[in-house]
């Protein structure tokens, strides 16, 4: 089975639910979806655990085959791109069960009757609780999971049942990572990075492991091309606490799929639709080329997975000034900004010095520039900000605002500065405190820096 991969993101995305297309998902986004599929006839549901507040964890069955897959989202409660793509696999699923839907068929996306092949066992969001407060932990303030051994945590304990219960051949472990992944030496982020975890500290190879990096390196010819490359393999080192790698020395073919960033898709629909992609062709894989799955007893990493380039940790960021000189030009430096966590609201400055190894969404080669911190503007009495006014402040030199914010009615909508803890000298920029100042060439305020923004004043 063969198809354009384009189509394939297009074809599937006709099948995404709605209106859960938020940055983070919680519980209360999801629920009418829940709702609607546990009196789905062709859906079992059953609720298999709470967790630590009390809230219901749901699983789905879909199917009644002899492959059993399992799959679980959203163990830490801010990553929530999979949580959506789950529920969008069970809505592809039962359309193409359909006599109506011909879509999925013709165009060569799933195949027909994949529910006498696989039993899939699906839980869309296993950590509710961080949900609701967009917090990785779990209520007790605990990773779940690094609570594979210890079995600290409810959720954790419904999860180990879950697999101890169902004995999957697959297991899908389903999360998101932090946006400033690199693409190995490319100078793009990581979309999607995918890993077989190892299951012990020589990350040995057996039946189990070999299936799930064929899995993935399958599954990645069919990313490639809309992803524009960005995919990368996770560090295997092992993890004794974790889940994915206990699991793995279960003998279970495990896949970790993290999601990423993709330029100027802040909720992370492209990586969504990704996982869509990556599950459906899972099971086309699966069923139509089960010969690159049998046991051989010769166990080798295969090419593609092997190929695949690292998933390269705080090397992407969103404005990297390059060549920067600072006061009399007696030194230059690189300056990379970012956010300090996926959810805030503020750009710092991250890292400061050589930095030839980063990669920015935003480069700016600043080798004619002296940088320049600025002042504070003292707001005492209401202060609307159109966007003349605004750029008007900072040609004057002042960066940020000081006194009370609530009297600033910011109507032009660039970013601005109120408060901050530390301002920076002309001497040196200091590393996590938010971004601000000036590029200036030949005296003249040519761009200012306001907090991850590069604002052209001319």
């Amino acid at each position: 089975m063969k198809s354009n991969t384009a189509s394939l993101f297009q074809v599937l995305n006709e099948y995404r639910v709605k209106n859960i297309d938020h940055l983070q998902l919680k519980l209360e986004h999801i629920h009418n979806e829940i709702e609607r599929l546990r009196d789905h006839a062709e859906v079992k549901h059953r609720i298999i655990g709470t967790s630590f507040l009390k809230q219901d964890l749901h699983c789905f069955t879909l199917g009644h085959g002899p492959i059993v897959i399992t799959m679980w989202s959203q163990m830490h409660g801010d990553e929530s791109s999979a949580s959506a793509a789950v529920l969008d696999f069970i809505n592809v699923l039962l359309s193409s069960k359909q006599a109506s839907e011909t879509k999925l068929h013709s165009s060569s996306v799933l195949f027909q009757n994949w529910e006498d092949k696989f039993t899939i066992h699906i839980a869309p969001m296993l950590n509710p609780d961080g949900a609701k407060f967009s917090k990785r932990y779990n209520a007790q303030g605990l990773d779940i999971n690094r609570d594979a051994l210890a079995l600290q945590t409810p959720e954790g304990n419904v999860l180990n049942a879950l697999i101890e219960e169902t004995k999957p051949q697959y297991a899908f472990n389903l999360h998101d990572q932090d946006p400033y992944y690199r693409c190995g030496a490319q100078a793009k982020p990581v979309t999607i990075a995918f890993l077989a975890p190892a299951y012990n500290p020589q990350k040995e190879l057996n039946h189990a492991r070999q299936n799930a990096m064929t899995l993935i390196a399958e599954i990645s010819k069919s990313l490639q091309e809309e992803l524009n490359g960005q995919i990368a393999k996770y560090d295997d080192t092992f993890s004794e606490r974790s889940f994915g790698d206990q699991i793995a020395a279960k003998g279970i073919s495990t896949i970790l799929i993290e999601s990423g960033y993709f330029v100027a898709d802040e909720t992370r629909q492209v990586a969504r639709s990704a996982n869509l992609v990556a599950l459906v062709r899972s099971l086309s894989i699966l069923a139509e080329q089960s010969a690159l799955f049998d046991d051989k007893g010769e166990y080798s990493e295969p090419r593609v997975y092997a190929d695949l380039p690292l998933n390269i940790e705080n090397k992407w960021c969103d404005l990297l000034i390059k060549n920067l000189h600072f006061k009399e030009q007696h030194y230059s430096a690189d300056v990379a900004i970012r956010k300090p966590a996926r959810y805030s609201n503020e750009w710092i400055i991250y890292d400061l010095g050589d930095l030839r190894d980063f990669a920015g969404e935003i480069e700016f080669d600043a080798e004619q520039y002296v940088y320049e911190a600025g002042q504070s503007f003292l707001v005492d009495d209401k202060l609307v900000l159109d966007e003349e006014s605004y750029l008007t402040i900072l040609r004057d030199g002042y960066t940020h605002f000081v006194g009370e914010a609530s009297l600033i009615n910011n109507v032009c909508g660039l970013p601005i500065v109120n408060n901050p803890k530390i301002w920076h000298d002309d001497f040196k920029l200091s590393r996590g405190t938010v971004a601000a100042g000036f590029l200036v060439r030949n005296g003249i305020r040519e761009f200012a820096i306001i907090n991850g923004r590069l604002l052209k004043l001319s």
